[in-house]
């Protein structure tokens, strides 16, 4: 993973969240299936590309929290250890890395009918958020700055 660049790392994670979901959550995970079907339903109801706009809303969110992380860390690893207790105490930093994972995030899907990518309309809930963190990420990557850069992690 060293020789990507963040671009790549969250293409990678996107992608590996679909295999997650088909290969591994539908079969060994039936609770988090279960949990994601009850957002889907509850949020594309009718929608002919429901699961399709959903999958990928996971993935483009999946995304943005590991950009985010990653330009965090970068911050955090440069920093001495007095600067890193200065970033974890600052209010601007605590609000940039929650606002980055609050951003709105559609789900898509391609179609060669209407030659092009489809965006839904349907932001991905808060619900859906939380069962990432709590599900893929299984809390390895917290939504509050001051657990992900503790400094234990720069020792």
């Amino acid at each position: 993973l060293q020789n990507l660049t963040k671009l790549q790392i969250t293409t990678l994670y996107h992608e590996l969240w679909h295999v997650f979901l088909e290969r591994y959550v539908k079969k060994s995970r039936p609770l988090l299936f279960h949990l994601y079907h009850q957002q889907l339903a509850q949020y594309y109801q009718g929608q002919i590309f429901g699961s399709v706009y959903q999958n990928e809303a996971y993935g483009v969110y999946i995304d943005q929290v590991i950009f985010n992380y990653l330009n965090h860390f970068e911050q955090f690893k440069k920093a001495t250890p007095e600067v890193r207790q200065k970033l974890r105490e600052s209010p601007d930093m605590r609000r940039n890395f929650f606002q980055a994972n609050n951003l709105p995030v559609y789900g898509y899907r391609y179609s060669l009918l209407e030659r092009g990518v489809v965006f839904s309309d349907v932001n991905l809930s808060n619900e859906d958020r939380k069962l990432i963190y709590q599900h893929v990420f299984k809390d390895e990557i917290s939504i509050h700055l001051n657990e992900n850069f503790k400094e234990a992690l720069f020792k």
